[in-house]
């Protein structure tokens, strides 16, 4: 077992997608079960945890995720802010789904803060969110 200091720590930013929610399909030992997510309040947001509760909750081969929900319209500063100061410990990966226009600000921003990206595609829509992703 991974000790809990040096595992992998998810991050959900503003889940726009089921993808979001499926890295959680199942239980990696070196990932804490604790999840930060950040993100505005509404129906996208409750899909996502509903998933998740889902998936905790199954007969077979339940998860046991923890969501730790930051809602509000300054997600993302809250998010930055939050990496920042190292509130997702030593290795921070931050999940972004969906959101295609917004993809490349948040991947740029989780970068600039020391936090690791998966995403799912595509990355880049325009060639603006293009040159950010690039960065």
């Amino acid at each position: 077992m991974v000790s809990l200091l040096l595992a992998v720590n998810f991050v959900t930013v503003d889940p726009g997608h089921f993808h979001a929610a499926l890295v959680q399909k199942r239980v990696y030992p070196e990932v804490a079960p604790a999840v930060k997510v950040f993100a505005p309040d509404g129906a996208e947001l409750a899909s996502h945890l509903k998933l998740i509760e889902d998936f905790n909750s199954r007969a077979e081969n339940p998860t046991a995720w923890r969501e730790d929900v930051y809602r509000g319209a300054d997600y993302l500063e809250k998010f930055v802010s939050a990496a920042k100061a190292g509130a997702f410990g030593e290795r921070p990966i931050a999940i972004f789904a969906g959101k295609n226009d917004r993809k490349g600000d948040y991947a740029l921003a989780a970068v600039e803060a020391g936090v690791n990206v998966l995403s799912d595609k595509p990355m880049a829509i325009t060639p603006e969110v293009f040159a950010k992703t690039e960065k």
